[in-house]
């Protein structure tokens, strides 16, 4: 008999969600910032152009590129280098990068294109002329960009093997915006304007690099051989623009509480959406969710990421198949019964892999385009926090005991762990005190601030008003004013001390990486930093206005898509 547990139509709770073990499990979807902004593209028929191309045979120069969205015009300001061993790392401390960019609004001036140029390179002294929105740089893949011009200049095209093992050709190394560098901050973007969603402005910056590394790729190899072959668009498409982060992504994860909490709740009302389709409503998409899981299973077969601490390819794909047939048997089943989809994730739920689920939920958001899309917007949110001092002690008091138990329950690490500002690599670090004396402490130590401040309200009468409190402990007003603030934002804050030795890192850049960004077959690497690929299988520049194709996602390889 079919049945369905009525929970999956509600958000679930915070307490299962916001677990750092959790963060590492949810993959991308159409609510992703990059996927969610290519498919503006391709729904809205923006259109990309190559204005300008002075770039030398060893990649030295410049060029513009042009969107044209609904109303509106950007410029995407290109300064590329050749390759130098100083100075040249994926890590934040680099200096020398082979390429840089800034997307603008435009058109560009002659005067802004010049500001642009000097400023830029001078990255964390330099200013962004008024109009920028995202100054974005990256590094050629060596071993690979030399492969792809050696070939094509042979007339061939790449070893597609050793392609997939990467991914991409060109690796982002920063995309900044909201006023990093002079920046527009996003609650500065008007109301109607196309890239007011969060970090969409870094996204088309991010896109158009790719498209930068294929031109450039042929650029090189025609300057070595006017008859080289180009490269081929299967291959294009496949590849995607390698990206890495590090801790300095959960110090984001802490320090946006509000975007954190509405975007996965716009997540949550999505799949809770599409769980409560009734199989007679689901019927004309059917076939569409079908191809999506068995696609998804055999883009994970496909995978040849190693990783280490999150769940592999092979198994995932395995649990992906099995929900196929789970779901084919419900469909066969389900008779004269209108069960709401709910009964696949009934089903599923204590199964299989976490990792599997949430890419069933992925697939699901599939089912409501536009749903999903009216959800986004609500992400666009304040992230300034307000205190109020007339709270009344109790009330407080009863938040935190509501809202935290968890960090009322955790035996906090003391002061003899660190998250601080590494003064040679300027990146976070994490680890004992002992060894970096006089470090600035950047950890919000949720945990143990409130268990001291509901060791301290205790000592006062619950009627007493909150700002009594605040005058006797000055030092607890952001923990305070934090707590007041996001009342109304549940999935705000992660169960999790920042500095535990248990905590898995990677879990928590995850949630920023994949499930927010958007990229696949992202890496685990020593509990501390992530490796992925954003845009693969995306449709190319010149191909925005001719495809309706909004899942272009989890492509299969092509040398073997062309041997079916």
């Amino acid at each position: 008999m079919l049945t369905f547990d009525p929970d999956m139509l509600t958000p679930r709770p915070a307490d299962r969600i916001m677990r750092p073990e959790m963060f590492g499990m949810f993959q991308a979807s159409r609510l992703s910032s990059s996927r969610a902004l290519l498919n503006t593209l391709i729904g809205s028929r923006w259109d990309i152009e190559r204005m300008m191309w002075d770039i030398d045979e060893l990649g030295r120069g410049r060029a513009l590129y042009r969107i044209h969205a609904p109303n509106q015009v950007f410029d995407l300001v290109v300064l590329s280098f050749e390759p130098k061993s100083e100075g040249r790392t994926a890590r934040i401390i680099g200096r020398n990068w082979d390429m840089m960019g800034a997307l603008i609004e435009g058109p560009i001036s002659e005067e802004a294109f010049e500001q642009t140029a000097q400023e830029l390179p001078k990255l964390y002294e330099g200013r962004a002329p008024s109009g920028t929105l995202a100054w974005a740089r990256s590094n050629r893949s060596m071993r690979l960009f030399d492969h792809v011009v050696d070939r094509l200049v042979e007339g061939e095209q790449p070893d597609m093997h050793r392609l997939a093992e990467a991914g991409y050709i060109l690796r982002n190394t920063g995309l900044d915006g909201n006023g990093t560098f002079g920046t527009k901050s996003f609650l500065a973007y008007e109301e109607d304007h196309p890239l007011r969603i969060p970090y969409f402005s870094q996204m088309l910056a991010a896109y158009l690099m790719r498209e930068f590394g294929f031109d450039l790729v042929e650029h090189i190899a025609r300057a070595r051989n006017p008859l080289a072959s180009s490269l081929d668009p299967k291959i294009k498409r496949y590849l995607g623009l390698g990206n890495g982060s590090g801790l300095g992504l959960i110090l984001w994860v802490h320090n946006h509480p509000r975007l954190v909490s509405s975007w996965l709740m716009a997540r949550e009302k999505a799949i809770v959406r599409a769980s409560a389709l009734k199989m007679r409503e689901l019927a004309p998409q059917v076939e569409v969710f079908t191809e999506l899981l068995r696609r998804a299973a055999t883009h994970r077969r496909e995978d040849q990421t190693p990783y280490e601490d999150f769940d592999s390819s092979e198994a995932v794909a395995r649990d992906l198949d099995s929900i196929t047939d789970d779901f084919e048997k419900i469909v066969a089943e389900s008779g004269p019964d209108d069960l709401p989809l709910a009964v696949l994730r009934t089903r599923v739920d204590k199964n299989l892999s976490t990792a599997a689920l949430e890419s069933l939920h992925s697939i699901m958001i599939e089912l409501v385009p536009d749903l999903a899309s009216s959800y986004l917007e609500e992400t666009v949110v304040s992230e300034i926090l307000t205190r109020d001092p007339a709270q009344r002690i109790g009330d407080l008091r009863a938040i935190i005991k509501e809202r935290y138990s968890w960090a009322l329950e955790i035996e906090p690490i003391g002061d003899h762990q660190v998250l601080y500002k590494s003064r040679k690599a300027e990146e976070p670090r994490r680890g004992p005190r002992s060894e970096v004396p006089h470090a600035i402490d950047l950890a919000l130590h949720i945990p143990a601030l409130l268990k001291k401040v509901d060791e301290e309200l205790a000592d006062f009468d619950e009627d007493v008003l909150v700002g009594r409190y605040l005058i006797a402990n000055p030092a607890r007003r952001q923990i305070v004013e934090r707590v007041q603030a996001l009342q109304d934002a549940p999935y705000s804050t992660p169960v999790m001390d920042l500095l535990g030795t248990s905590l898995n890192a990677a879990y928590v850049i995850a949630l920023a990486n994949v499930p927010f960004y958007g990229l696949d077959r992202t890496r685990d690497h020593l509990r501390r930093t992530l490796r992925g690929v954003l845009y693969h299988g995306a449709p190319l520049w010149n191909e925005l206005g001719k495809t309706d194709d909004e899942r272009w996602f989890w492509p299969a390889e092509p040398v073997k898509e062309q041997d079916k």
